[in-house]
């Protein structure tokens, strides 16, 4: 993996840590999920993909909000 790829996905670390204690504290509050939640949520399912690991694989979007 490219060194500036593996820094992007190290980079998301805290914002997941902060949906995850929000999701567990709160479950009922992930029914309504702001724009920042589900830009995070799919970055993360685009990164859970088995191809992940394959260059390009993930969507233009998904690409852009990691940089």
């Amino acid at each position: 993996m490219d060194w500036a790829a593996a820094a992007k996905v190290v980079a998301v670390r805290p914002a997941l840590e902060t949906l995850i204690v929000k999701a567990t504290s709160d479950p009922e509050s992930l029914s309504e999920v702001n724009p920042f939640d589900a830009e995070l949520i799919d970055v993360v399912q685009a990164l859970s993909r088995a191809t992940a690991a394959q260059h390009s694989v993930l969507s233009s979007d998904a690409a852009e909000s990691m940089q």
